[in-house]
Protein backbone atom coordinates (compact mmCIF):
# COMPACT_ATOMS: atom_id res chain seq x y z
CA UNK A 1 0.00 0.00 0.00
CA UNK A 2 3.11 2.69 1.02
CA UNK A 3 3.98 2.09 -2.68
CA UNK A 4 0.39 3.10 -4.11
CA UNK A 5 0.70 6.23 -1.74
CA UNK A 6 4.26 6.97 -3.25
CA UNK A 7 2.80 6.94 -6.83
CA UNK A 8 -0.22 8.60 -5.93
CA UNK A 9 2.36 11.94 -4.65
CA UNK A 10 4.32 11.57 -7.13
CA UNK A 11 1.69 11.71 -9.80
CA UNK A 12 0.40 15.01 -7.76
CA UNK A 13 3.59 16.48 -7.68
CA UNK A 14 3.61 15.92 -11.20
CA UNK A 15 -0.07 17.38 -12.44
CA UNK A 16 0.41 20.23 -9.97
CA UNK A 17 3.52 21.65 -11.78
CA UNK A 18 0.61 22.18 -14.80
CA UNK A 19 -1.42 25.60 -14.39
CA UNK A 20 -4.77 23.92 -15.57
CA UNK A 21 -4.56 20.74 -13.25
CA UNK A 22 -3.70 23.13 -10.81
CA UNK A 23 -6.49 25.61 -10.87
CA UNK A 24 -8.69 22.11 -10.73
CA UNK A 25 -6.94 20.86 -7.64
CA UNK A 26 -7.75 24.14 -5.93
CA UNK A 27 -10.96 24.77 -7.34
CA UNK A 28 -12.91 20.95 -6.87
CA UNK A 29 -10.76 19.91 -3.87
CA UNK A 30 -10.36 21.14 -0.65
CA UNK A 31 -6.91 19.07 -0.20
CA UNK A 32 -5.03 21.78 1.25
CA UNK A 33 -5.90 21.64 5.17
CA UNK A 34 -4.50 17.96 4.66
CA UNK A 35 -1.69 19.05 2.93
CA UNK A 36 -0.36 20.81 5.64
CA UNK A 37 -1.38 18.15 8.46
CA UNK A 38 0.68 15.71 5.99
CA UNK A 39 3.90 18.28 5.58
CA UNK A 40 3.44 18.99 9.26
CA UNK A 41 3.88 15.45 10.96
CA UNK A 42 6.99 15.03 11.31
CA UNK A 43 7.01 11.76 11.53
CA UNK A 44 5.38 11.67 8.06
CA UNK A 45 7.35 10.23 5.20
CA UNK A 46 5.75 11.77 2.43
CA UNK A 47 6.33 15.51 4.11
CA UNK A 48 8.61 16.41 1.44
CA UNK A 49 5.98 15.26 -1.62
CA UNK A 50 3.41 17.30 0.07
CA UNK A 51 6.26 20.51 0.31
CA UNK A 52 6.96 20.06 -2.99
CA UNK A 53 2.79 19.71 -4.20
CA UNK A 54 1.88 22.99 -2.10
CA UNK A 55 5.24 24.51 -3.56
CA UNK A 56 4.05 23.48 -6.97
CA UNK A 57 0.65 25.22 -6.02
CA UNK A 58 1.60 28.58 -5.59
CA UNK A 59 3.47 29.07 -8.14
CA UNK A 60 0.68 30.96 -9.36
CA UNK A 61 -1.05 34.10 -7.71
CA UNK A 62 -4.41 32.52 -7.52
CA UNK A 63 -2.57 29.54 -6.15
CA UNK A 64 -0.89 31.39 -3.54
CA UNK A 65 -4.01 33.21 -2.71
CA UNK A 66 -5.79 29.62 -1.82
CA UNK A 67 -3.33 28.30 -0.32
CA UNK A 68 -2.87 31.38 2.04
CA UNK A 69 -6.82 31.48 3.22
CA UNK A 70 -5.32 27.90 5.18
CA UNK A 71 -2.65 29.95 6.75
CA UNK A 72 -3.72 31.51 10.13
CA UNK A 73 -1.70 35.16 9.86
CA UNK A 74 -2.83 35.20 6.30
CA UNK A 75 -6.38 34.85 6.99
CA UNK A 76 -6.92 36.96 9.95
CA UNK A 77 -10.76 36.61 9.74
CA UNK A 78 -11.51 32.84 9.73
CA UNK A 79 -13.36 31.45 12.29
CA UNK A 80 -10.62 28.66 13.37
CA UNK A 81 -7.45 30.15 13.05
CA UNK A 82 -6.28 28.43 16.14
CA UNK A 83 -6.90 24.90 13.93
CA UNK A 84 -4.89 26.28 10.89
CA UNK A 85 -1.23 26.38 10.36
CA UNK A 86 0.76 29.30 10.86
CA UNK A 87 3.91 30.69 9.11
CA UNK A 88 6.20 30.65 12.36
CA UNK A 89 4.83 26.69 13.12
CA UNK A 90 6.13 26.21 8.92
CA UNK A 91 8.92 27.83 9.77
CA UNK A 92 9.78 26.09 12.38
CA UNK A 93 9.08 22.69 11.35
CA UNK A 94 11.62 24.36 8.43
CA UNK A 95 14.51 24.98 11.33
CA UNK A 96 13.79 21.55 12.27
CA UNK A 97 14.53 19.76 9.18
CA UNK A 98 17.84 21.12 8.17
CA UNK A 99 18.78 20.28 11.76
CA UNK A 100 17.23 16.34 11.32
CA UNK A 101 14.56 16.61 14.11
CA UNK A 102 12.03 15.22 11.69
CA UNK A 103 11.99 13.05 8.81
CA UNK A 104 12.17 14.93 6.09
CA UNK A 105 14.38 17.65 4.09
CA UNK A 106 11.13 20.36 3.40
CA UNK A 107 13.58 21.49 1.46
CA UNK A 108 10.32 23.05 -0.64
CA UNK A 109 9.29 25.00 2.43
CA UNK A 110 11.64 27.82 1.68
CA UNK A 111 9.66 27.89 -1.96
CA UNK A 112 6.58 27.77 -0.37
CA UNK A 113 7.65 30.77 1.89
CA UNK A 114 8.90 32.55 -1.37
CA UNK A 115 5.88 31.96 -3.52
CA UNK A 116 3.52 33.32 -0.83
CA UNK A 117 5.30 36.77 -0.93
CA UNK A 118 3.68 37.71 -4.14
CA UNK A 119 0.99 38.68 -1.82
CA UNK A 120 0.79 41.49 -0.37
CA UNK A 121 -0.24 39.64 3.53
CA UNK A 122 2.43 37.35 2.74
CA UNK A 123 5.37 40.31 2.07
CA UNK A 124 4.46 41.84 5.02
CA UNK A 125 4.71 38.90 7.06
Amino acid sequence: MPLVVEDCYNSLVNLSSEDHANNFILSEYNIIPEFFNVMCDPTSKYSDKVCMIVSNLTRTLPGSQKVAEHISELNPNANDTENRPSLDKLLDLFCKASSKKVNANLDYVATIFSNITQLREGAIR
